[in-house]
């Protein structure tokens, strides 16, 4: 079974993030470590916090991580290589 576009991560991101939601926001941080499956420990303003990940993406410690950032939860969606 597909999923139908209007529910795909592409177009949910695009449709929170133009005005429809303001306390959405992205943002990036680099990895300090990759603690399990499930999660990844990035460095914000030097504060460590663990937080979840998507399972499609596979960080590095070092690379910065693409979040996604509301009023209670932040979730790492993927990498940008430094």
């Amino acid at each position: 079974m597909s999923v139908p576009y209007t529910r795909t991560l592409a177009y949910v991101l695009r449709d929170q993030l133009h005005g429809r939601n303001p306390g959405l926001r992205l943002f990036i941080a680099p990895v300090a470590a990759i603690p399990d499956p499930g999660h990844v420990t990035i460095d914000q303003a030097g504060t460590q916090i663990t937080i979840p990940r998507l399972r499609s993406y596979s960080p590095v410690v070092g690379e910065g991580a693409f979040c996604i950032v509301d009023t209670a939860t932040i979730v790492a969606i993927g990498s940008i290589a430094p």
